[in-house]
């Protein structure tokens, strides 16, 4: 579940530096699987 986590992390600051992206929502899609880990650790 951890590679699925980086993963994904990295996608979202992938597309976070994509002209159009909202910096703020790609923060927002960041926290959610983080809290999720800290809820299920």
């Amino acid at each position: 579940m951890a590679d699925a986590l980086a993963a994904a992390r990295a996608e979202v600051l992938a597309a976070r530096r994509e002209p159009g992206i909202d910096p703020e929502a790609a923060e927002r899609v960041l926290r959610r699987p983080d809290l999720r880990t800290v809820l299920l650790g």
